[in-house]
């Protein structure tokens, strides 16, 4: 997550210079007029508390401590309230992916001659979370014309949601599967029992003309959950998005 950290603090410094550069350009407030236009970006995502992998007929592993990176796009608006303030709208479809770190399980098997053997084993875990998140964030301006703070809720519904596992034997070096291979997929299904969650979300952004017809708007967004996606192990996903945005003057 280095060159995450990398990226957001890149981020925040267009960020700023962004908002310096566009007092040059501006004769009104961005926030005076109404905007509306499409983002697109990159999402951050730490998968928080615990996930148990298995189907209709077994539990297999639990796993914990997830992250990933995934895409972003959307559409967003701003609404002017009054003076430095404005309501900042929006919808996006969201990838909140998770590579989760390796698990290792150990199980005593019958080997050459019939002895028992301990067979240990890598379980890896991939997860793709395609989300619809609806957002009404407040927006106030802190430095002229363009930066802004914003802050407000989110609500965050399932469009799709996958899990994939992958099994390889590490010991003893004799043994393989039935396929004759060391490793194979063990699970590649659907996942049961999610639910709609909500999050606070917060963060900084920019307004700055392109045009007189366009303004690019980056943003960034810090998301915190409030309710988790899935009760049994207090499954949660936390983390932060980055997005350009263009909207048009109407």
């Amino acid at each position: 997550m280095k060159h995450a950290c990398a990226l957001l603090s890149a981020f925040i410094l267009a960020l700023l210079l962004s908002a310096s550069a566009s007092a040059q350009f501006m004769d009104h407030t961005p926030q005076e007029r109404v905007l509306l236009g499409v983002h697109g970006g990159m999402a951050f995502s730490w998968h928080q508390g615990s996930f148990t992998t298995g189907d209709a007929q077994f539990d297999c592993c639990t796993f914990s401590g997830g992250n990933g990176i995934g895409r972003v796009v959307g559409l967003r608006g701003v609404l002017p309230l009054s003076g430095r303030s404005f309501l900042r709208p929006g919808i996006s479809f969201e990838a909140l992916n998770a590579e989760y770190p390796v698990e290792r399980e150990a199980f005593p098997v019958l080997g050459s001659n019939d002895q028992v053997v301990l067979m240990t084993l890598e379980e890896e875990l991939s997860i793709r979370l395609d989300v619809f998140s609806v957002e009404v964030l407040y927006a106030y301006r802190v430095v002229d014309p363009g930066m802004y703070v914003v802050a407000g809720p989110a609500w965050t519904t399932f469009m799709s949601q996958h899990q994939t596992q992958e099994e390889t034997i590490v010991s003893p070096p004799q043994l393989v599967f039935a396929d004759g291979g060391r490793s194979h997929l063990l699970i590649d299904s659907e996942i049961e029992g999610l639910s709609s969650f909500f999050s606070f979300r917060a963060g900084a952004g920019a307004l700055f003309p392109i045009s007189a017809m366009f303004h690019a708007n980056p943003e960034v967004l810090f998301i915190l959950p409030l309710t988790d996606l899935q009760s049994e192990g207090e499954w949660s996903v936390a983390g932060f998005e980055f997005s350009l945005g263009v909207l048009l003057v109407l």
